[in-house]
């Protein structure tokens, strides 16, 4: 960190749980979404 401050670079601190960063948060959803979409599909017929 001390390196950092010497070479002009600024950290930048997220948070551990952003969903900026974790991607992972979005494919999830979209899976979730599909899957809902198909159970009201099936519910319907």
């Amino acid at each position: 960190m001390e390196d950092m401050g010497q070479r002009f670079i600024r950290p930048i601190f997220w948070p551990v749980n952003s969903p900026d960063l974790n991607l992972i948060e979005a494919i999830w959803k979209r899976i979730k979404d599909v899957r809902l979409n198909k159970s009201i599909e099936k519910c319907m017929k």
